[in-house]
């Protein structure tokens, strides 16, 4: 009787300990997500704000930033990681291109607003992209605990759901 006591009283503290995991393991790329969510919010007030102090300059390629406003607008209103990385890299493609624009502008690259938000998104570039990898790290992490047997069990009955990558999804698939 005591041994089946310890037995039960011993998977019971592993499911505990394996529940516990999976929640540790989902909250630190929730939080993580969460850190993107404002850089990107960063980023999007700092395009918004370029693109003001650019329309001053009358001559300036209403096509390039047509391009940028657009995929900016786009990029504000995605929530799924997968399709949010896409339309990120649009914008990024469309700021790269407004940059390389500006550089045919002395009077824009003169202007020190303009000078300081492209410095800004720049930086937040940087930010964002690590962001990204420490949060596709996470959820590797908590997939790989998730996935493993004997954790899937306990992951399956509990509703634990699968983690989503900022970006495409990996490719190998079980």
């Amino acid at each position: 009787m005591n041994l089946i006591v310890l037995i039960i009283s011993a998977i019971g503290v592993w499911v505990a300990w394996v529940f516990n995991r999976l929640v540790m393991l989902r909250n630190r790329s929730t939080n993580q997500w969460n850190q993107i969510d404002v850089m990107l919010k960063r980023r999007h007030d700092l395009t918004k704000q370029l693109e003001t102090v650019v329309k001053a300059y009358t001559d300036f390629e209403a096509q390039t930033l047509e391009r940028v406003t657009k995929a900016r607008t786009t990029a504000e209103f995605e929530s799924d990681p997968a399709k949010m990385a896409k339309t990120e890299g649009e914008l990024s493609s469309a700021l790269a291109s407004m940059f390389v624009v500006a550089e045919n502008y002395p009077q824009l690259k003169a202007n020190a607003l303009a000078g300081q938000l492209m410095e800004q998104l720049t930086q937040s570039e940087e930010q964002i992209r690590f962001d990204r990898q420490f949060y596709n790290d996470c959820v590797l992490k908590y997939e790989n605990f998730r996935r493993s047997f004997p954790t899937v069990m306990i992951a399956g009955g509990f509703g634990f759901r699968e983690g989503e990558y900022f970006g495409e999804k990996s490719k190998i698939e079980n």
